[in-house]
């Protein structure tokens, strides 16, 4: 043990001498030089710009187009046009008349005392018209040969005759 205290030792004073240290008893005090204080600045770096998140896209298959909705007014048979006579009334609507045959057509307004036929219009084929009438006010529709194809009563809200 005493050897390793010597060798200790000896490698401490040898340490010591050539730092230029002191030693008392059995401890060293080494003073080192204070290096100077050196600030290096980084380079800055450059913000990196801030990509906007893309959002997500959700692709849809494409509806088929809806047709609006149309008030269709039905057709009432030929036959039952005996007797029908059209009310006096306060609520006006709208009628669209489309021609889908491909000759013309008359229409006649069936009048408030007696049910006459009273000519009004004619409708070209492929073509519509609109006319202005009274809520329950009947309309009968025939074709060139003055064959009649139907009577139809006035909603009470705008509507739509078709006549294939």
């Amino acid at each position: 043990m005493f050897r390793t205290v010597t060798i200790v030792g000896l490698a401490m004073l040898l340490s010591v001498a050539m730092l230029g240290c002191e030693t008392n008893d059995n401890t060293v005090q080494v003073e080192t030089p204070k290096a100077p204080t050196v600030t290096v600045k980084t380079p800055e770096t450059p913000e990196t710009p801030k990509v906007p998140q893309t959002p997500k896209v959700t692709v849809k298959t494409p509806e088929k187009p809806k047709a609006p909705t149309e008030n269709i007014v039905p057709r009432i048979d030929p036959k039952l046009e005996k007797g029908l006579i059209s009310p006096d009334t306060e609520v006006m609507v709208t009628l669209t008349v489309r021609n889908k045959t491909k000759g013309m057509l008359t229409m006649y307004w069936l009048d408030e005392i007696d049910g006459e036929r009273v000519q009004y219009r004619d409708v070209e084929a492929g073509k519509e018209l609109i006319q202005d009438t009274w809520e329950g006010h009947y309309w009968v529709i025939v074709d060139a040969e003055d064959k009649t194809l139907g009577i139809y009563k006035t909603p009470d809200k705008d509507g739509v005759i078709i006549v294939e």
